[in-house]
């Protein structure tokens, strides 16, 4: 059985339960997932035809390979095959298509309702295609349930297409544990930044669109409101999110001790394990805070919570989100759009307040 999946971490994570309910049920089965990443990949001067490889470990793709519900973990970068022209593409195209023939896959799921999906689940000679019913090729599949991931919300949407192939899903919840390496730099780096013993409020303010990051001046007032109150803070990202780090490093009065996880995810897991809280945008580290069981705060976009606020509110998670009608959307939808002359954030992401954080963030702390 093929899984084919993006890339993204969120993503990811989120199809773990899916995979979980699929070997459980078909103990049998060899499952592999074949990540189709749209970002990043090798040169186009020094590709081979065949572009299909397995996954490496060290990207998003580490959140598979580590749990035992996967067989195979394999990955195409999309990048890499657009940058080839005329016959170096139909050749590196016809290399995917053999890896996929090669394999005899007797299933292949399509967790996107992208064509490219559905054309690949028609090439690779699978009797059985399964993906959502809506969709432009939906002929190229023959098990298509109606079901759309704005109605359900990701996680339910992965599980519906394990269910329709008759797999049982015991539990929706994702996992993800950094191991003791991981949790002892962790321990040692929240120890040199913050003091022997201090439990932060981790402060993670990347995302992968600029559209969906709340404003870096705002998670500086937020920090600076936070300290005043003498709670331990700690700013936390990876590479991707040097940007927006130097400008709440900027933003804040004083000084906001820093991590940068460099994309080790081990390594990230480890400290929002040990944070007290983590406050983020609506973004895959935001699934890994979760993941790792920690208490997570999560800023919304007006719309975006009937796909992406996929897990039961408690004291343990909330979301935040803008209660007001965006002046600059259409009514019920969001078109992602930062105001004129800013950097940062959509305006119905704007619409919520330093205040309304710094309420949240303390009503969590508070609860047990």
């Amino acid at each position: 059985m093929l899984v084919l999946a993006e890339g993204q971490l969120g993503d990811l994570l989120l199809l773990t339960p899916a995979l979980r309910a699929l070997k459980t049920t078909f103990s049998d089965s060899r499952i592999s997932v074949l990540i189709l990443q749209r970002r990043g990949g090798r040169s186009p001067d020094s590709l081979h035809p065949d572009l299909v490889h397995e996954a490496d470990p060290r990207g998003t793709a580490e959140v598979l390979t580590s749990r035992s519900a996967v067989d195979g973990v394999f990955e195409l970068h999309r990048d890499s095959l657009r940058g080839l022209k005329n016959v170096h593409r139909v050749r590196a195209e016809s290399g995917v298509i053999r890896w996929l023939r090669r394999q005899k896959f007797d299933t292949v799921v399509c967790t996107f309702p992208e064509d490219r999906f559905a054309v690949l689940a028609y090439l690779s000679g699978a009797k059985l295609r399964v993906g959502q019913r809506r969709q432009n090729l939906r002929w190229l599949l023959n098990l298509t349930p109606d079901i759309e991931k704005r109605e359900r919300g990701v996680l339910e949407y992965y599980c519906d297409l394990a269910r329709a192939l008759g797999a049982e899903v015991d539990s929706t919840a994702t996992e993800y544990a950094a191991d003791s390496e991981a949790m002892d730099w962790a321990k040692e780096c929240i120890a040199e930044q913050c003091g022997e013993g201090a439990v932060p409020v981790v402060i993670h303010p990347g995302a992968s669109g600029d559209y969906k990051i709340w404003p870096p001046e705002r998670f500086a007032a937020l920090v600076d409101r936070l300290q005043e109150l003498d709670l331990p803070v700690l700013l936390c990202g990876g590479h991707a999110d040097r940007d927006v780090m130097q400008q709440v490093r900027s933003g804040v009065r004083h000084t906001v001790p820093v991590v940068v996880t460099e994309g080790n995810l081990q390594k990230l897991a480890g400290v929002f394990a040990r944070s007290a809280l983590v406050v983020s945008n609506d973004s895959g580290p935001r699934h890994l805070a979760v993941a790792a069981g920690a208490r997570t705060l999560a800023l919304f976009r007006r719309h975006h919570d009937r796909e992406w606020n996929v897990y039961p509110e408690t004291v343990r998670c909330r979301i935040l989100r803008g209660g007001e009608d965006c002046p600059a959307c259409p009514s019920g939808v969001c078109a992602d759009r930062i105001p004129e002359g800013e950097q940062y954030g959509s305006h119905c992401i704007r619409m919520i307040t330093v205040d309304h954080a710094v309420a949240a963030v303390l009503s969590m702390l508070t609860s047990s």
